[in-house]
């Protein structure tokens, strides 16, 4: 699974400096299409978009098999 995090920053505050960048995340979102749909919006709201960082993300499931914690002496 892929999440999507966007930096972007009001048109008007926009600087070199990084304390008026927002971030927004899109989770679970594999093919990419709603993060590109986010990004628009924003752009439509009068954001400027730095950038759309892709993240996979990993699902752990549980190992039901694993031995039980080892006890202190072999007790």
């Amino acid at each position: 699974m892929t999440d999507y995090t966007i930096y972007a920053s009001k048109r008007s505050e926009v600087s070199k400096s990084s304390r008026n960048m927002e971030h927004f995340v899109v989770e679970e979102d594999p093919d990419g299409s709603i993060a590109a749909a986010a990004k628009k919006e924003l752009q439509e709201l009068g954001y400027r978009v730095h950038g759309v960082i892709p993240r996979q993300v990993v699902e752990e499931e549980e190992d039901e098999t694993a031995a039980p914690p080892s006890t202190r002496n072999g007790r």
